[in-house]
């Protein structure tokens, strides 16, 4: 099924929207219509998630649309979505010139200078915004005044493009086929699929003339504009078939449970044709990894010894799973026959490969009934009630590959706060525990407990304090425990050479990290709001592979490396490290490096090193109010976007622009001490925004 996503932002003209999202209803389209979830100034969840699960963001743009603190988030949570999932965004831009988006000039540029007054402190967000409204103006759309007053054609040719952008032919049933382009498309012009009538069509001729073939391949091309199964719909609309409305009710509960019989005997014959590695990467996918990333499940599958490219190509072949937008897929009706096919091989839940009913998991946690054929748990206590039991119940899981808890629940107190927008999330729950607490309670042995076997540890909450001393890692690729009870990880060197993933967000216990040196294919070490951090372990220098070291509120941190050189780092933060005093010296050319934090460090200076990092693109020095001068050398950083230096209360002299940095756009010198600015500031021929409030000392503009 294909879902869209209606934003409208702020539009005079309510019934255009209107009339776009009943035509995309009307032609089995799954919309959501922001209006509808919108409440308050913060972005509610509900809304969060119906961005995430689109395919398509339909954005209204109007005159006026800057205006809105709500509006100018969405947008850039839709812009992430486009930059990080592929997620496709189309700009309609409702009776406004697209040049005043592009250039932000008019209401655009007055609507800015009113969120400048506002938000003089966080200047972050206003960076994130205009770089939003940036990216929004490079995005090919519709200009509704070239259509005045036509709107209905102008409806008709967006329904169209999106019909058209989901018609993509499946390169493997067009592989190696000669000749098949005009048989295509006359079937196109017989389906007439924008428009709203039931077509039937029939291919007929002689035998070995491709028919099937043609058949298939316009099935890939259309199929994800349709839902169900034909065979499920076939099965299920037989035992419908002249029954009252209340039987209609009474089938449809009973299939929630109980999946229907028939239609579950023939998908496992699909199922049962697969050798034992093809068959544990279908139930991992149905019971864990629905939805997720391809690259980074392939990696934990393929630690775990199921050759998970070949796998999930024969499984792709034959139609157990899909791939869409490198996000495993999966229909419903197959992912229950996944849960089925586990439950039948036990009644008895310890017995079984694979557990994530809350009942079962409790079960098997609480009376002891565990045994060595549990391969994976993935249990959610956000909605549940407190579990307590004795941690001994995982030491007989020796075959435990995959390990998902989510021990966390934020309190109800926080949750009035947030609506009443007394807070704001989620920063205030990163700064403290107050609001969240955990359900998990553990007691017994905790020196031994979890299996060697282990490839994904995800348990967010962690209520112990370290890992067992004995626990193996050679197998992990993941290891995701934020808000956890972690002091340490554990004592001395450990060989962990598959890790990917290193996440320990607002371990706010934990006070070191441990010796990275055996972990050389580690990529994301995320140790953001640890507020307790003291050492980060210098053999982190040593990570070639790294592309992402966030240390954002690690505020008691003593030391850090004096240089740098991670050739793969693309970003670096160290916002709030207060104590950072020596300069960072960049050895080498790190060219990959596209975004570094220094925000509320105490330096004084930057080394002229610095202009080794040829593609940064956004800088962020604010509250360095021990920085004094830049050097001339910053000044090539061609591919510099955005330079922050607000609140640099000891920032005297900005030094004269030698290069031309035609990519700057913005300049925050708010809050700092310089007396004049240079003339050369001219040169500087792309800058949007120049920001110089609260220059107490500024005498006078060249």
């Amino acid at each position: 099924m294909m879902s869209s996503l209606v934003s409208e932002e702020r539009t005079p003209r309510k019934s255009f929207t209107d009339h776009l999202y009943t035509a995309l209803c009307q032609i089995g389209i799954n919309t959501f219509m922001d209006d509808r979830l919108r409440r308050g100034e913060q972005i509610s969840p509900l809304l969060l998630k119906a961005i995430d699960e689109s395919r398509f963001s339909i954005i209204i743009v109007s005159d006026n649309c800057a205006f809105s603190d709500w509006c100018l988030d969405k947008l850039a949570k839709i812009i992430e979505c486009v930059k990080v999932m592929g997620h496709k965004a189309l700009p309609v831009f409702y009776n406004v010139d697209p040049s005043h988006i592009r250039h932000q000039t008019g209401s655009l540029a007055e609507a800015f200078a009113k969120h400048e007054q506002i938000y003089r402190e966080k200047m972050e967000k206003l960076v994130k915004w205009r770089e939003t409204i940036t990216q929004l103006a490079t995005i090919s759309g519709w200009d509704s005044r070239n259509r005045t007053p036509h709107e209905s054609k102008l409806i008709e040719e967006i329904v169209g493009h999106i019909l058209n952008k989901l018609v993509g032919i499946s390169s493997s049933y067009m592989k190696d086929l000669v000749g098949m382009e005009p048989h295509i498309e006359a079937m196109d012009s017989l389906l007439c699929l924008g428009s709203f009538d039931v077509r039937m069509i029939g291919l007929w001729g002689m035998a070995t003339i491709a028919k099937t073939t043609i058949a298939k391949v316009v099935y890939e091309r259309i199929y994800t504009q349709f839902e169900g199964l034909p065979l499920a719909l076939k099965v299920l609309g037989s035992s419908l078939y002249a029954k009252s409305k209340n039987e209609w009710k009474s089938e449809l509960e009973k299939l929630k449970q109980f999946p229907n019989k028939e239609v579950q005997n023939v998908l496992k014959t699909s199922f049962e044709g697969l050798d034992d590695s093809k068959q544990n990467i279908f139930l991992d996918i149905a019971f864990f990894y629905k939805g997720h990333d391809k690259d980074f499940v392939g990696e934990i599958l393929d630690s775990c010894g199921f050759f998970f490219s070949i796998g999930i190509r024969n499984l792709e072949d034959k139609s157990l799973t899909t791939i869409s937008e490198n996000k495993l897929c999966m229909h419903d009706l197959l992912q229950e026959m996944g849960w089925e096919i586990v439950r039948q091989k036990s009644e008895v839940p310890g017995k079984r490969s694979r557990l994530r009913a809350h009942e079962d998991i409790n079960h098997v946690l609480t009376t002891n009934t565990r045994t060595e054929a549990v391969e994976g748990i993935f249990l959610d206590l956000s909605m549940s009630k407190e579990l307590s039991f004795n941690i001994d119940a995982f030491a007989k899981m020796k075959r435990l590959r995959l390990l998902k808890i989510c021990d966390l629940q934020i309190d109800r107190s926080l949750e009035y706060l947030l609506e009443k927008e007394l807070i704001t999330y989620p920063h205030d729950v990163w700064t403290g525990r107050k609001y969240l607490y955990n359900k998990v309670h553990l007691y017994g042995d905790f020196f031994k407990f979890l299996s060697n076997s282990l490839s994904d540890l995800y348990w967010h909450g962690y209520p112990v304090k370290s890992l067992p001393s004995n626990f193996h890692t050679e197998k992990l690729v993941e290891l995701n425990m934020c808000f956890s009870w972690l002091k340490q990880l554990w004592v001395g060197k450990k060989q962990f050479d598959k890790p990917k993933s290193f996440i320990l967000c607002h371990s706010q216990n934990l006070t070191k990290t441990p010796d990275f040196s055996r972990a050389p294919n580690l990529k994301k070490p995320i140790l953001k709001g640890c507020t307790s951090l003291v050492e980060v372990h210098p053999s982190i220098r040593a990570l070639k592979k790294l592309i992402v070291l966030d240390l954002e509120g690690c505020k008691k941190l003593k030391s850090f490396s004096s240089s740098i050189h991670m050739e793969s780092l693309q970003i670096f933060i160290l916002t709030g490290y207060s104590k950072l005093k020596k300069v960072l010296e960049v050895q080498g050319n790190m060219e990959h490096l596209s975004k570094l934090s220094l925000q509320g460090s105490a330096i004084q200076g930057l080394p002229s090193s610095i202009e080794n990092l040829s593609r940064l693109a956004l800088f962020n020095l604010k509250d360095c109010k021990r920085l004094e001068s830049l050097p001339r050398s910053i000044f090539k950083l061609t591919s510099l976007k955005t330079l922050i230096l607000s609140n640099c209360a000891g920032f005297k002299k900005l030094p004269k622009i030698q290069e031309n940095l035609k990519n700057l756009m913005e300049l925050f010198l708010d809050g700092i001490g310089i007396i004049e600015l240079s003339s050369s500031i001219g040169s500087l021929n792309g800058l949007v925004l120049l920001n110089l409030m609260n220059c107490k000392k500024l005498a006078s503009l060249p």
